[in-house]
């Protein structure tokens, strides 16, 4: 799976990529083909390289020359296959070349050793026969002593009376000379097409790298540490929606969880928190797996070959797909990766809510069931009661327990909620609906009605 993939699965995925600030032409469009890391020896590499920069802080100097770069992959494969460059196409890579020199020297200043750049000092000498260090390129006299010669003939014949006869055989000459001296410095420049390709690619990766450390210092996030075993968060947040309630002057409460290759079960009231939870979960997980730092004040995370994601998916209606019949398909694909062996972590919220309960507890106790016999990594969220299979459960702690009616209002709702997670061994499942609606003012004689029919 590529970056630009999971980005279309993973709530939030999108939002932390694009306040990437990555500077350079080249990096913004090799960070979507970033590759999911699989084992944590990648994950670690990665994110000790992020960890070196992060003390760094902007460093304008740097970011001024990778907003320098350009994406010129294009040119260097122009030169491997063996076309002829023009004047642009040379100038790029003379650019390049000193750009990656000045980098090379600002790293090693610093004493970065997260890239390694191929000497381009050659490369640089080639295009520059006149030492002048300057980013510009024209075929140069110092090329060819023929060259040389035409051009001062040339010189020499302006004014004179045979000016257009001669002056025109002259030009042709400098232009068939210039021709040959281009296609030589082709021929020549070839033998560094892979330096230039790996220098690019690992300016490409500096900036990325750079990115990924003030993303991490904006957001307040941290660097994951690998496990082998269990995974766990300490402040766990979802950026989206803590960015969205401080624009409203509110916090967003962080959540601590911890959980292994086993199935847990998560209930709570409406506007618990749960689904939130389960994005929180997706995108550190995603994040974790592409090499960024993670929203969380601690967090350790066991890598999966997979992360398996059954969440409200509004496109539905749109596609023309019952919200059920796209679940059920979601719920099919799951059961297929995991019994091909897949380790992943599934998280799935609220399933077969779009059923009748008795059709949708059996539903849910069959895939608790499924996830552990299959010892997944797994977290459900549910409102049904009535889940026998045996399972860690974890309730959301939902309203506080202080309120009359009329108290309750969309504007305090926020405020009234404890979101974190406590261990619960019942299997009813929370009924706080009624006293939600109470506390909301609902009127009082549906109030009473409601409660006659809860059995």
């Amino acid at each position: 799976m590529l970056l630009k993939d999971a980005i279309e699965e993973v709530n939030g995925l999108r939002y932390m990529v694009d306040r990437l600030e990555i500077q350079s032409g080249v990096a913004r469009r090799l960070i979507h083909d970033m590759p999911y890391l699989n084992t944590g020896e990648e994950i670690r590499r990665e994110l000790d390289a992020i960890d070196a920069l992060v003390p760094l802080g902007a460093w304008p100097g740097m970011t001024t020359l990778l907003g320098r770069v350009k994406d010129i992959r294009g040119t260097i494969r122009r030169l491997e296959t063996g076309e002829v460059l023009d004047d642009i196409e040379l100038f790029e890579i003379k650019t390049f070349a000193l750009l990656a020199g000045e980098i090379a020297v600002a790293t090693h200043a610093a004493g970065i050793m997260v890239v390694k750049l191929p000497a381009l000092d050659e490369v640089i000498e080639l295009l520059d026969p006149d030492g002048s260090r300057l980013p510009r390129f024209y075929i140069h006299d110092n090329y060819s002593p023929v060259l040389a010669r035409l051009r001062t003939r040339l010189k020499v014949l302006a004014g004179a009376p045979e000016e257009d006869t001669l002056a025109g055989q002259l030009f042709a000459e400098i232009v068939s000379e210039e021709d040959r001296i281009r296609e030589q410095i082709g021929d020549q420049l070839r033998r560094y097409h892979q330096p230039l390709a790996a220098s690019l690619i690992e300016v490409a990766r500096l900036d990325i790298l750079l990115a990924k450390a003030r993303l991490s210092r904006e957001t307040g996030g941290c660097c994951p540490v690998v496990s082998s075993d269990i995974t766990r968060y300490e402040g766990l947040f979802y950026p989206p929606v803590r960015e969205a309630l401080r624009e409203r002057g509110r916090e967003f409460q962080p959540v601590d969880i911890a959980f292994g290759k086993a199935t847990c079960l998560i209930t709570g009231a409406n506007m618990g928190g749960k689904t939130v939870l389960l994005k929180s979960l997706a995108l550190a997980q995603a994040l974790f797996q592409f090499g960024f730092h993670v929203p969380a004040a601690h967090a350790e995370i066991a890598p999966v070959n997979e992360l398996l994601l059954s969440l409200v998916d509004e496109q539905d209606d749109t596609r023309g797909i019952s919200s059920f019949a796209s679940e059920m398909l979601r719920l099919d694909r799951i059961v297929r990766e995991i019994k091909s062996g897949k380790e992943a972590l599934v998280l799935m919220d609220e399933p077969a809510r779009g059923t009748n309960p008795t059709e949708g507890i059996a539903i849910v106790n069959a895939i608790v069931d499924f996830l552990s016999c299959y010892q997944t990594r797994s977290l459900v969220t549910t409102h049904y009661s009535g889940i026998h299979v045996p399972c860690r459960k974890l309730r959301v702690k939902g309203l506080d327990d202080q309120g009359d009616r009329g108290t309750l209002s969309l504007n305090n709702l926020h405020e009234r909620m404890d979101y974190s997670l406590v261990e619960e061994e019942r299997e009813q499942a929370p009924r706080e609906a009624v006293r939600v609606a109470e506390m909301l003012g609902v009127d009082g004689e549906m109030i009473e009605k409601i409660k006659l029919y809860i059995v």
